[in-house]
C-alpha cells in the first residue's frame, strides 16, 4: 500500500498582549471558518479553576499541544490556538511537521490592554501585561502570517481592537 496523503493541517496562532482582542478576533473567525478554537484559558480553568498556577503550567502546555492534534485526527483541518504567544520559543511551540503554522497578531498597544484591564476590575492581569512587554518578541521574517486579506470582517475587528476600540461584544 502506498502512503496515504495528509489534507493540509493549520495551525492559526494568535498572538498579543492580554486583553488585546484575541479572543474575540479568534472567536469570530472561528464562526466564519466553522473551525475550534484551543484556549489555554480555559484549559487551566477546567483542570485547577485558576487563571494561573504556575505548577500546573507544564500539564496545561502538554494540554493545549494534545488537543490540537486530537482535533486534527478527528477531522478538522484548521485549528484556531488562542493564547498570548508573545515569545517566539512559545510560537515555536505550535510548530511541527504535522502542519503548519500561521500567525494572527491582534497588536494593541499596551496603553490600550493595561486601559481595557483597568475598565474590567482586572488588577492581576495588568502586571501580566507589563511583564510580557518587557519580554514582547516582534515576529521574524520567517514566521508565516495569516493572511486576513481574504477575511475582511475579520480584518475589520483586528483593526479596531488595535486601534483602541472595544470590540468585546
Amino acid at each position: 500500500m502506498g502512503d496515504v496523503e495528509r489534507p493540509l493541517r493549520k495551525v492559526v496562532c494568535m498572538m498579543g498582549l492580554p486583553r488585546s482582542g484575541k479572543t474575540t478576533v479568534a472567536r469570530r473567525l472561528s464562526k466564519i471558518l466553522g473551525v475550534p478554537i484551543v484556549n489555554r484559558d480555559s484549559i487551566r480553568l477546567a483542570l485547577h479553576g485558576q487563571r494561573y498556577q504556575k505548577s500546573a503550567e507544564p500539564m496545561v502546555k502538554a494540554i493545549a499541544l494534545v488537543m490540537v492534534r486530537a482535533l486534527f485526527e478527528a477531522g478538522h483541518s484548521v485549528v484556531i490556538v488562542d493564547e498570548t504567544n508573545v515569545r517566539r520559543s512559545t510560537r515555536d511551540f505550535r510548530r511541527s511537521d504535522d502542519w503548519v503554522t500561521e500567525i494572527l497578531s491582534v497588536f494593541a498597544l499596551p496603553e490600550v490592554c493595561l486601559r481595557r484591564a483597568g475598565a474590567a476590575n482586572d488588577e492581576v492581569i495588568q502586571s501580566v501585561i507589563m511583564n510580557m512587554v518587557d519580554t514582547f518578541e516582534r515576529l521574524e521574517l520567517n514566521e508565516k502570517r495569516f493572511d486576513l486579506n481574504a477575511y475582511p470582517e475579520v480584518r475589520k475587528l483586528v483593526e479596531e481592537s488595535t486601534s483602541g476600540v472595544d470590540i468585546s461584544g
